[in-house]
C-alpha cells in the first residue's frame, strides 16, 4: 500500500451521458460529484466507512459552467490523506482526496 499523501492512482470518467440523459439541468453537476465519489469508491476498493473528499479545484471544474451543464469527461488523480489506525496501520486508508489531473485553467 503507498504511504500518505502518495497517490492511488488515476482515473478518467465518462459522466456525460448518464448524467443528461437521468437528470433535470439544475441538479446535474450535483450529481456529477456524486457519481463520481461513487465511481472512486468502486475503482480503487475503497471501504465505505472511509471519506472520499473532493478537492475544490474539482468541484470548481465542475461547476464552473454552471449546474446544468458539467463537463462530460473528468480525469482525476486519488490520493491517500488519512490511514486507519490500529495494528495494521497502513492497510485501509480512511480519508482519501480527489484531484483534478490537469491543472484548472481560467477563472
Amino acid at each position: 500500500m503507498p504511504e500518505k499523501g502518495e497517490i492511488l492512482g488515476r482515473l478518467t470518467v465518462r459522466l456525460g451521458g448518464v448524467v443528461r440523459e437521468r437528470y433535470p439541468h439544475r441538479m446535474r453537476a450535483a450529481r456529477t460529484i456524486k457519481l463520481l465519489r461513487e465511481r472512486v469508491y468502486r475503482a480503487f476498493k475503497i471501504p465505505r466507512e472511509a471519506s472520499v473528499l473532493i478537492h475544490p479545484e474539482l468541484n470548481e471544474l465542475v461547476w464552473r459552467r454552471g449546474a446544468g451543464n458539467p463537463p462530460r469527461k473528468i480525469s482525476v488523480e486519488v490520493r491517500v490523506t488519512k490511514y486507519k489506525e490500529g495494528e495494521k496501520e497502513g492497510e485501509e486508508p480512511e480519508e482519501v482526496l480527489v484531484l483534478p489531473v490537469r491543472p484548472v485553467k481560467g477563472g
